[in-house]
């Protein structure tokens, strides 16, 4: 997002807070993010004009919606679906992609929970009880219509009865539109994680909040050679793994 589209939708304050952020960001390394939970029995599901249909896909059915440029799918997701237990959940529209939201299990990879850069990536290790939702998307068509908060609720509330009752998210700390988005919808910030440095040596800080949830940060050695496709919730997990 540009200067000019923060100052628009945003107001002065945010859009100085964007320049500094982004001007610090030419200087070092710096990714900031906000670590937000939602409760499946918190969670704000929003009436919407439209008729919406849920739907766990399969990998091949992820596959088919690749060849749409504005889903930001890839064959990179595919594989993650398949070897990694990941799973997709599906909102349509009169047979239309309206939006989907992709979560992880167990652990996830730095590289899932990254900003621009490489090194800016941090792992995670939850609970048997949480999972993470490291990608959420609404069509462009669909925007302003409340998508969101319904595929959210309506995800957790599949995933109540596998005995997930937390969702956990990050969100850039300039991603102002998400914040809102968000904290809408009944996700409750945890803290920032701050990842920071210089190629040859990084720093994280990461909220005291987050331990007595089970949360807790990787360094990468931890996440090397990790899978969850060989655990007891993942072999039970939706997306061509037995359905909700």
């Amino acid at each position: 997002m540009s200067m000019l589209q923060t100052l628009r939708r945003h107001g002065l304050v945010r859009t100085l807070q964007f320049g500094a952020y982004r001007v610090a960001q030419r200087c070092i390394v710096l990714d900031i993010t906000h670590l937000m939970i939602l409760d499946a029995n918190t969670v704000v599901a929003p009436a919407t004009d439209d008729e919406l249909t849920f739907d766990f896909s399969t990998p091949d059915e992820v596959a088919s919606l690749i060849g749409d440029d504005a889903s930001g799918l890839d064959g990179a997701m595919v594989d993650r679906m398949s070897h990694d237990g990941d799973f997709c959940l599906a909102a349509f529209a009169n047979n239309q992609l309206a939006g989907y939201a992709w979560f992880a299990f167990e652990q996830v990879e730095p590289e899932c929970n990254q900003g621009e850069s490489l090194l800016t990536g941090v792992g995670l290790s939850l609970p048997l009880s949480m999972c993470f939702m490291y990608k959420g998307f609404v069509h462009r068509e669909f925007r302003g219509r409340r998508v969101y908060g319904r595929l959210l609720s309506r995800a957790l509330t599949l995933l109540f009865g596998r005995k997930i009752t937390h969702l956990l998210s990050t969100a850039d700390w300039a991603n102002f539109s998400a914040h809102k988005s968000c904290y809408g919808i009944g996700f409750r910030h945890l803290g920032l994680v701050w990842r920071f440095g210089y190629p040859r040596r990084m720093f994280t800080v990461t909220p005291n909040t987050a331990k007595p949830l089970g949360i807790r940060f990787l360094k990468n050695a931890d996440t090397e050679g990790s899978s969850t496709v060989g655990s007891q919730l993942a072999s039970t997990l939706p997306g061509g793994r037995g359905g909700v």
